[in-house]
């Protein structure tokens, strides 16, 4: 620091005691900003990580969805090139003895 010509010491001391009170103040506050910020960070990446786990459960169960849907166009298929093939056949002989009966009763064990 330069002081100009003519200033005292009990003025400089002065001076340097406000500076220094400022100095600490400040340090304060900044370490106050800190904590705030990094309580901040620390909340972010608690919902960045929660946002992921229900992506990633979201995108299982947009697979599971997936394979049922696929699993039930079949049946469906099956069951239009049954009722062609055997239009004699009674809907609940083809559930139960169909090409599909597997698939038919893994469905009514889930429900």
């Amino acid at each position: 620091m330069s002081w100009p010509i003519g200033t005292t010491v009990s003025m400089a001391t002065r001076r340097l005691d406000s500076d220094i009170v400022d100095l600490a103040r400040d340090s304060t506050a900044l370490k106050r900003d800190n904590a705030e910020l990094r309580r901040q960070l620390m909340a972010a990446q608690r919902a960045a990580e929660h946002a992921e786990e229900a992506l990633a459960i979201s995108r299982e169960a947009h697979a599971v969805m997936t394979l049922q849907i696929a699993q039930l166009e079949k049946l469906a298929r099956e069951l239009i090139r049954g009722a062609e093939q055997q239009p004699h056949w009674p809907l609940a002989r083809w559930v139960k003895f169909g090409p599909m009966a597997t698939l038919l009763t893994s469905i009514k064990d889930q429900a």
